[in-house]
C-alpha cells in the first residue's frame, strides 16, 4: 500500500489517476487511513494540475473521496464531495462496490443538486478555458449546476494553466474575467452562437466520455492479463499480489467505465438539441 501512496504523491503535484487507484486499491483492503490520505492529498491538487482535467477522472476522485469520509465517519465532508461529483457530471452514479450507505447518501445528494436550479457562468478575455475539463465559449453564458466547480484557463499553449474553485448559487449570473487582455464588453454573438456553444460542449462531453470507456477498457484488459498471470504463477506466495492487482484492476475499470458512459451519454443528448442550447444542468 505504501507503494501506492508514493506514486500518487511523488513531486510537488499528486497524479490523479495513480491516486484513484491508489484510493481504490485501499478501500478494497480496508485501508481507511491510507485511503483518507490519498483522498486528501489529490482533492487538494486539482489547481496544481499541469493539463484539464478530464471529467470523467474529477467525478470519479470525488466520488471515491466522499465515500471515504462517509466510512470515515464525516458524513458533512462526505456529502460536500459528493455535491462536487455531481455538479461535473449529474448523470453518473456511484460505483455499487462502493457499498450501499455510499450510494444513499449519494442519491440524496443527486436529488437536492437537481431539485436545485442552477446558475450561468461566462467567462470574459482572450484565454483558453475549461469548467470541470469540459471546454467554455468566452462570452457565452453556460448553464451549469448550483455548487463548486474547477475552472482552468490559460492564454497562450505554452504558458501553465492556471486554476481556482468557483461557486455558482442558484439562479446567479457569474461573469469573471480572466487572462491579462480582458474585454471591455463581449463580443456580439452571431445567428448560430449557442450551437456553437452547444457543439463545444457535446463534443467535450463526448470525448470525456470516450476518454472513460478507453480508459475503463483499457484497465479491465490489464485485470485480464493479470488474472492469465495469476493461472500461470507456480509460486504460491506470488499469488496474494496477483489476485490483489486483478481485482483492484477491476473495480476501477468498471467504476471508471461506468462514469465514462455517463458523461459520454450528455454528449448524445446535445446532438439532438436545436441551436442555442448551452451545456446545462437539466440533464
Amino acid at each position: 500500500m505504501l507503494l501506492w501512496v508514493g506514486a500518487a504523491l511523488a513531486g510537488d503535484c499528486p497524479d490523479l489517476g495513480d491516486a484513484i487507484t491508489g484510493i481504490t486499491t485501499a478501500l478494497n483492503d480496508v485501508d481507511l487511513d491510507v485511503a483518507h490520505e490519498l483522498a486528501l492529498q489529490a482533492t487538494s491538487g486539482l489547481e496544481c494540475q499541469a493539463s484539464p482535467i478530464n471529467t470523467v477522472v474529477l467525478t470519479s476522485l470525488f466520488q471515491l473521496a466522499g465515500s471515504v469520509e462517509l466510512y470515515m465517519g464525516d458524513q458533512t465532508a462526505a456529502e460536500v464531495l459528493f455535491e462536487r461529483a455531481v455538479a461535473v457530471a449529474p448523470l453518473a452514479v456511484i460505483d455499487p462496490l462502493l457499498g450501499d450507505d455510499a450510494a444513499t447518501a449519494y442519491d440524496l445528494v443527486r436529488k437536492q443538486v437537481l431539485d436545485t436550479p442552477g446558475g450561468t457562468l461566462r467567462i470574459e478575455g482572450q484565454v483558453d478555458a475549461w469548467l470541470d475539463g469540459r471546454p467554455l465559449v468566452v462570452g457565452v453564458d453556460a448553464d451549469v449546476a448550483v455548487g463548486n466547480h474547477l475552472l482552468q484557463w490559460r492564454e497562450t499553449p505554452e504558458e501553465p494553466l492556471q486554476a481556482r474553485v468557483v461557486r455558482v448559487s442558484t439562479r446567479e449570473a457569474r461573469v469573471l474575467p480572466l487572462g491579462t487582455q480582458v474585454a471591455t464588453a463581449p463580443e456580439p454573438v452571431a445567428d448560430g452562437g449557442g450551437a456553437g456553444m452547444a457543439g463545444g460542449a457535446r463534443m467535450g462531453a463526448l470525448a470525456g466520455g470516450a476518454v472513460g470507456l478507453v480508459a475503463g477498457g483499457a484497465l479491465l484488459g490489464a485485470a485480464g492479463l493479470s488474472h492469465r498471470a495469476f493461472d500461470a504463477e507456480t509460486d504460491p506466495t506470488a499469488l496474494a499480489s496477483h489476485q490483489t492487482r486483478t481485482n483492484t484492476l477491476t473495480l476501477v475499470g468498471l467504476g471508471v467505465g461506468a462514469i465514462g458512459l455517463a458523461v459520454g451519454g450528455v454528449g448524445f443528448v446535445l446532438l439532438d438539441q436545436g441551436a442555442g442550447l448551452t451545456l446545462t444542468r437539466r440533464w
